[in-house]
C-alpha cells in the first residue's frame, strides 16, 4: 500500500509539473517597450541617416529591432536580434543592383518582404529551456520566414483595394489582414507563429486612442505607436501554444478581464457616424473643386449618388449598432445606457444629414427660404 500511494504521488508530481510547463507555454503575449524610449530611438535614428546620408540606415535598423526584440515577450518566451549593420548593408546593395535592373520593379515586389525575412532570420527565444528543441545534430533550431513575395503583393493590393472602396474603413481589417499573413509565415527557433487579432477589435481600439488624443489635444499620439505594437504582440503567439491553449480551454491573446471589453453595437455608431462626417468633409474640401472644373464633366449626378449612398451606409452603421447594443448580453450595464444614448444620437445626427442632402437636392428647402 505504502508503496502504490507512493507510485499515486509520483504520478500526481509530474501530472501537476506538466501542467505548470503547459500553462507557461500559453503565457500571455506582451511588448514591454515605452513611449518616450520609441521616441527619442526613431529620432535618433532618422538623425544618423540623414546626417550619413543613408549610410548608417541598416546600422539604426539593427538597433532598433535589437531593441524591439529585447522588449518583446511570445508566450512569456523573451525574444532576441543577432543582426548586425553590416551584413544588411550587402543584402541592401544586392537589393539596389536589382531594384536598377528591372527599373524598380523588384523594389516594389521584394524589398520589404525580403527586409522581413532577413530580421526574422536573425530573431530567436532567449529562454534558456530553448536548448532542449534542438535538432539531433545538435544545431540549434532554424529560424526563418515562408512567405512569397508575390503572394504578399497580391495580399497588400486587395488591401489598399478595400481600403479606398470602404473609404478608410477597411483599413484596420486591411492591417490585420496582411499581419496575419506576415506573422503566419515567421517561424523562430522552429516554432511557428499565429496572428489573431481581428479586424473589428483593432477598430474598437484605435476609436478609443483617437478619443484620448483629442481629449488630451493631440498629447496621447505620443503613445499611438507603442500602443498598435503592444496590441499586436498580445495577439502574437505560437502555434504550439495555441495548440496546448485549445486543449486546457484557456484563451489566449486579449484575455485582460481588467481591460474594458469593446462593444460591437457602440463600434458600428461610431463608424457611421464617422463615414456621415467623411463624406461631407469630401464633399466640401475636396470633391467641390473637381464638380465645378471640367475634369468632373457630366458626372454630377454620379458623385450626389455616391455621397447619398455614403450617408446611407452611415445610416445603417448606426442603426445596427443600437441592434447590437440591446443584442449583446455581455455589456456591461453600467455603460449600457451612454452606449445607447451614443447610438441614438449618431442615428439622429446620420438621419439628419441624410435628410439635408436629400431636401437640398430636390431644393425643398425653398418654401422655407
Amino acid at each position: 500500500m505504502e508503496e502504490y500511494g507512493e507510485l499515486e504521488r509520483a504520478e500526481q508530481t509530474v501530472s501537476s509539473h506538466a501542467e505548470e510547463q503547459a500553462t507557461l507555454q500559453v503565457a500571455k503575449s506582451s511588448f514591454t517597450g515605452g513611449a518616450f524610449a520609441n521616441f527619442f530611438m526613431a529620432l535618433a535614428a532618422r538623425l544618423a541617416t540623414i546626417l550619413s546620408l543613408g549610410i548608417a540606415y541598416p546600422f539604426m535598423v539593427c538597433w532598433r529591432e535589437r531593441w524591439v526584440a529585447s522588449h518583446t515577450y511570445i508566450n512569456g518566451k523573451r525574444l532576441r536580434f543577432d543582426g548586425n549593420g553590416g551584413e544588411l548593408i550587402g543584402k541592401y546593395i544586392i537589393w539596389w543592383l536589382l531594384s536598377i535592373v528591372t527599373l524598380g520593379i523588384y523594389w516594389l515586389v521584394a524589398v520589404k518582404l525580403r527586409l522581413e525575412g532577413w530580421k526574422t532570420k536573425h530573431t530567436h527565444f532567449t529562454d534558456e529551456n530553448e536548448t532542449e528543441s534542438a535538432t539531433e545534430n545538435g544545431s540549434e533550431p532554424e529560424s526563418k520566414f515562408t512567405g512569397s513575395c508575390l503572394a504578399f503583393l497580391g495580399i497588400r493590393l486587395l488591401a489598399n483595394f478595400v481600403t479606398v472602396i470602404t473609404l478608410t474603413f477597411g483599413a484596420y481589417w486591411a492591417y490585420c489582414f496582411k499581419l496575419r499573413y506576415v506573422i503566419g509565415h515567421k517561424i523562430i527557433d522552429g516554432k511557428e507563429l499565429d496572428f489573431n487579432g481581428k479586424g473589428i477589435q483593432f477598430f474598437g481600439k484605435c476609436i478609443c486612442w483617437v478619443l484620448l488624443t483629442l481629449v488630451t489635444f493631440g498629447i496621447y499620439s505620443f503613445w499611438l505607436t507603442v500602443k498598435i505594437k503592444k496590441w499586436t504582440v498580445l495577439h502574437t503567439n505560437t502555434r504550439e501554444a495555441l495548440a496546448i491553449a485549445a486543449e486546457l480551454g484557456v484563451a489566449v491573446g486579449d484575455t485582460d478581464e481588467k481591460a474594458p471589453k469593446v462593444a460591437k453595437g457602440f463600434v458600428f455608431s461610431v463608424a457611421g457616424f464617422l463615414l456621415v462626417l467623411l463624406q461631407d468633409f469630401f464633399k466640401g474640401a475636396v470633391l467641390d473643386y473637381f464638380k465645378n472644373s471640367w475634369h468632373f464633366g457630366g458626372y454630377g449626378w454620379l458623385f450626389n449618388l455616391l455621397m447619398q449612398l455614403g450617408v446611407l451606409a452611415g445610416l445603417g452603421l448606426s442603426i445596427a449598432g443600437l441592434v447590437l447594443n440591446k443584442k449583446d448580453k455581455a455589456l456591461d450595464p453600467k455603460i449600457a445606457p451612454y452606449i445607447k444614448i451614443v447610438s441614438i444620437a449618431s442615428i439622429v445626427i446620420c438621419g439628419a444629414f441624410f435628410l439635408f442632402n436629400l431636401f437640398a437636392r430636390f431644393g425643398m428647402f425653398r418654401i422655407f427660404l
